[in-house]
């Protein structure tokens, strides 16, 4: 991925089917994809993780989970 000129590169999560863990990131891609506000909100919040300079992937992940940790919560997924 390019953002600004500058090359990231791709964070991949490997999730055992039918675990809590993938219905919890179903859930959260669907009310992403269902809801293009709560969408534009996560975008604008990656962006301006990166607008911050952080480059670092453990302090990116570490900065954006307030946010996803609240619309979990708000779809009663942990």
């Amino acid at each position: 991925m390019t953002y600004q000129g500058e090359r990231f590169l791709i964070h991949a999560h490997v999730i055992k089917k039918e675990s809590e863990e993938y219905h919890r990131q179903l859930a959260y891609k669907q009310h992403l994809l269902d809801n293009p506000d709560v969408r534009i909100k996560y975008e604008n919040t990656k962006r301006a993780i990166l607008a911050q300079g952080v480059r670092d992937q453990g302090v990116y992940v570490k900065h954006k989970a307030p946010y996803v940790k609240d619309v979990l919560a708000e779809l009663n997924v942990k």
